[in-house]
């Protein structure tokens, strides 16, 4: 083994400073020798003196393996995909053993395909940076503007496939080898035969030029190199880039491609002569795959689909909602045409010998999901895979696992089992996820206009106070860190009051952005599976008519607001599973004493409205939720300021209704300062002295708190024990264990007595109401 290596350390500090100048440098080194014991430090700058001082004691001295995450400008606590939450590098690691050949012949494959332009793809740019690792050659190409993980790694794997690298190098958060820095190897390596080596910077040669950076639209790999699993043949059923609809000329019929019956059908949404499609949906998908195999432009087909003069995208319009819904409804459609018209005229990726495709194989299954126009994602907002095509929408995975069996072998002459089938049908849900809410949240800009505090007195009458503007933003942005990081903590209900027909109903449907992330009214009374099962579906609940609540399901919404996570079974499931909330509670209603009791209050932020402006609110929606999502990033919280606690229990008290056990205390107790027992509370309320339960208990509490009397253990008269002993009782706020004593007694013939005790337990004085003469204290 070679010992006289040295790095230059100060040479690769000098690069890491330079691909990334002023962003953190996360490095990590491994034994070279026996179990690797990986370490690592994060610098928060790349100061190249600390970072050459880093590489020469852990490299050269130690003759550890030293490495660094291109990305650790994104990178926040341990090195993981998980936890980087953005790309601006993209990187190959190519190895030498990957190639066919003799080693001369595999170095020079290598070398071919990142230096020589004729040999490299013409979709792969040249590389900002180029350094050989001793095994074979690392590359990365840096990015103007970053990009999300999931979208890097497709792309990493596409340069991978096009530059015929091995497999399994492209994670967002890999290991690569600083240059400049000597390779020690480990153990096994060494026993294979190979030696040490510096890993030597190929490209660039000086520092001089600042690096080279590409737009992620200079990538633009072949449809078959963006799967996510299997070969380079892998077919694709859903696109990595987006699709963008085209300008189409004032005369548009001159862009469909000349054939007399489609042109018909495209523009009158006719079915043209000699074909039959059950339903305008299957029409619909048949003439995008027509206008595709025809030449036309992805992004001219999406225009067309569209553009309400043309009667083929009637089905899109009267199937989604707005604009944005529609254009995304149209976009999935085109990539799933397209995913047809590449498998079209391609070859099975797995034949047999005699060449027909080799049952079950996963890429052919894949494969003929493309040609009968399927798609699969999973929807993760949901927890739901979703299926497009071939009328699959409604079906469970079984079904469809059945039919596509079916119908591999009537029309394609390919044998796949439904297990098979079931199994790359979720397999492949696993690799395209999306998260509708999150992503829309994500894709908003917002303007830098101030209104997510005072959205409630801009659009629904609300009075502006500092607690109305406080209820308004953290409403928002707790809703948006529930999508973000679901189960965060989130216990509270923006309630809002009042008369009907106001428009709080529609506000609060606005609110929700889309339709279907909103539950018009959540059944409080309904079993917790059933509210689970309802909620997984909505991101705005609302809380319909609270004045209708009794006391039953005044704490079952109590209870309900306080979970972060909500456990039950799917259909189909096994086992039950928990899942993160990440949904929000509001509450409309028609009263202002719609409270049961005085406990858990602090759960309800009530605001009054008055005529609500639904259209004006309608125009600004999408900037409120842009605002409360840019200050959820910077970390706002979502809880009240303690500062405007004690408002907001003011303002919930307002709303407790009438109740009968603060009538009879107050009368009863109000303005003393005194000491009482429990047990006489019992009977002055006509409460069952043996058993009290959990809810009059609290309910007991609150009212004595709030007459401004503490609970606790005091020194109080036991008639059985005729004696004073610690017992359970209240004591008034002003009073101390000095202070009388009040007790309530009953006679034989059932009259309730409270009077003063005496000291030798007699009662003295009644307080209840003056006595006359039939009323003789005992």
């Amino acid at each position: 083994m070679k010992t006289n290596l040295k790095p230059d350390s100060n040479g690769g500090a000098q690069y890491l400073y330079w691909i990334n100048p002023n962003a953190p440098a996360y490095l990590e080194h491994m034994a070279s020798e026996g179990p690797s014991h990986p370490r690592s430090q994060t610098f928060n700058s790349c100061a190249t003196t600390d970072l050459a001082a880093f590489i020469e004691k852990h490299n050269g001295n130690q003759r550890r393996n030293i490495y660094h995450v291109p990305n650790a400008e994104f990178l926040d606590g341990k090195r993981n995909k998980a936890n980087i939450s953005a790309v601006r590098f993209l990187h190959v690691d190519l190895d030498f053993k990957d190639y066919p050949g003799k080693p001369a012949e595999q170095v020079d494959r290598v070398k071919a395909f990142l230096f020589d332009s004729d040999n490299r793809p013409s979709w792969i740019p040249h590389p900002t940076s180029i350094w050989m690792t001793g095994g074979g050659y690392q590359a990365i190409w840096r990015l103007e503007e970053p990009i999300g993980p999931d979208t890097a790694e497709k792309l990493n794997m596409a340069l991978l496939k096009g530059l015929e690298g091995g497999p399994g190098t492209h994670d967002v958060s890999r290991l690569l080898r600083i240059p400049s820095t000597v390779n020690w190897l480990n153990d096994k390596k060494r026993k294979d035969g190979r030696e040490p080596a510096i890993g030597h910077l190929a490209y660039p040669t000086t520092f001089k030029a600042p690096p080279s950076s590409y737009k992620v639209d200079d990538f633009v790999p072949p449809d078959h190199l963006l799967s996510s699993g299997g070969d380079a043949k892998s077919p694709k059923v859903a696109n990595v880039t987006s699709i963008a609809p085209l300008p189409l000329p004032e005369k548009a019929d001159d862009v469909l491609p000349d054939d007399t019956e489609w042109r018909a059908a495209i523009r009158d949404g006719k079915t043209p002569k000699g074909k039959s499609y059950s339903s305008r949906s299957e029409l619909m998908f048949a003439a995008t795959v027509w206008m595709l195999s025809n030449g036309m432009q992805p992004g001219t087909v999406l225009a067309v689909l569209l553009a309400p003069r043309f009667a083929i995208g009637d089905h899109i319009r009267d199937r989604a909602g707005d604009i944005i819904e529609q254009q995304s409804y149209a976009e999935r459609q085109v990539k799933r045409a397209l995913g047809v018209v590449s498998a079209k005229g391609s070859e099975w990726p797995t034949p047999t010998d005699n060449g027909q495709p080799k049952s079950n194989d996963p890429n052919n299954i894949r494969h003929a999901l493309s040609k009968l126009g399927v798609a699969v994602r999973r929807n993760e907002f949901t927890a739901e895979d979703e299926f497009e095509g071939f009328r699959l929408e409604d079906r469970d995975i079984n079904d469809i696992a059945d039919i596509l069996s079916s119908k591999f072998v009537r029309h394609l002459h390919f044998s796949a089992s439904s297990a098979a089938i079931k199994r790359e049908l979720l397999a492949t849900a696993h690799e395209y996820r999306y998260h509708p809410v999150r992503e829309c949240l994500d894709g908003l800009v917002w303007d830098g206009v101030k209104r997510l505090d005072t959205w409630l007195s801009d659009y629904a009458g609300v009075e502006n106070t500092e607690l109305h503007r406080a209820f308004a933003a953290k409403t928002l942005i707790g809703a948006v860190r529930r999508i973000r990081k679901p189960g965060s903590k989130f216990d509270t209900m923006l309630v809002l009051e009042g008369d009907q027909g106001v428009g709080k109903s529609r506000l609060v449907r606005k609110l929700a952005l889309r339709d279907a992330w909103f539950c018009e009214s959540l059944n409080l009374k309904a079993g917790d599976r059933e509210r689970a099962q309802i909620l997984a579906r909505a991101w705005i609940a609302e809380c319909q008519e609270l004045d209708g609540l009794n006391k039953m399901t005044h704490e079952n919404l109590k209870k309900f607001l306080s979970e972060s996570t909500d456990t039950y079974r799917k259909p189909y499931d096994k086992n039950a599973r928990q899942y993160p909330r990440h949904s929000i509670l509001i509450g409309t209603t028609n009263e202002f004493d719609y409270l049961r009791d005085l406990t858990g209050n602090r759960r309800f932020w009530p605001v009054k409205v008055k005529q609500i402006d639904v259209k004006g609110f309608a125009g600004v929606v999408e900037q409120l939720w842009a605002e409360a999502a840019h200050r959820e990033a910077v970390g706002e919280s979502a809880t009240l300021p303690k500062h405007l606690w004690n408002a907001a229990a003011d303002a919930q008290a307002e709303r407790v209704a009438e109740d009968p056990y603060m009538d009879a205390l107050s009368g009863t107790l109000g303005g003393m300062v005194a000491k009482v027992s429990m047990d006489s509370i019992k009977l002055i309320l006509g409460l069952p002295t043996a058993k009290l339960t959990p809810h009059d208990s609290r309910r007991i509490k609150a009212v004595m708190e709030t007459l401004d009397w503490r609970d606790g253990t005091f020194r109080l008269w036991v008639s059985a024990r005729g004696e004073r002993r610690p017992v359970r009782g209240f004591m008034a706020n002003d009073a101390d264990e000095s202070s009388p004593e009040v007790a309530a007694r009953q006679t034989k013939d059932g009259k309730l007595t409270v009077a003063l005790v005496g000291k030798n337990g007699e009662l003295i004085s009644p307080t209840d109401e003056p006595q006359t003469d039939d009323q003789v204290p005992f």
